[in-house]
């Protein structure tokens, strides 16, 4: 599997705005933060043979695949392989090394609580309900 640093990716789109980044994380994380130049396609609805069908994949043209650290990016590159896909680069450390080197994320306006934290929220308010009630 090939990598690329974060800021050696930085640098190629800085040169070349049409490289297809490919962000696989869930549309919720991608909204909080993301590097500006990505598009964001969950892992789940991934379809390589869609992409590379209506042409916005050739097939010899570099994918760059990114996500939270980077194994959501790996299930990526295997899905893309198993399409006749072998050009894939996995941007190593994913967003959060993009973050830790000083890159440009477009954030949400606003704290966007994550969803984690949001089923802990809900857990933690049933189980008050239910000890309060008996």
């Amino acid at each position: 599997m090939k990598t690329i640093t974060p800021k050696e990716l930085s640098h190629r789109l800085a040169t070349d705005g049409s490289i297809p980044l490919i962000d696989v994380r869930t549309p919720l994380e991608f909204d909080e933060t993301h590097v500006r130049q990505a598009r964001n396609i969950p892992l789940d609805e991934l379809d390589p043979a869609a992409l590379l069908s209506t042409g916005d994949l050739a097939a010899d043209q570099p994918v760059y695949l990114l996500c939270r650290s980077g194994q959501r990016a790996a299930k990526a590159v295997e899905k893309l392989a198993k399409a006749g896909h072998g050009n894939t680069v996995v941007v190593e450390g994913g967003t959060l090394a993009w973050i830790a080197a000083g890159l440009p994320v477009e954030n949400a306006p606003g704290k966007v609580i994550s969803l984690e934290r949001q089923v802990r929220i809900g857990a933690g308010s049933l189980v008050l309900t239910g000890a309060s009630l008996g």
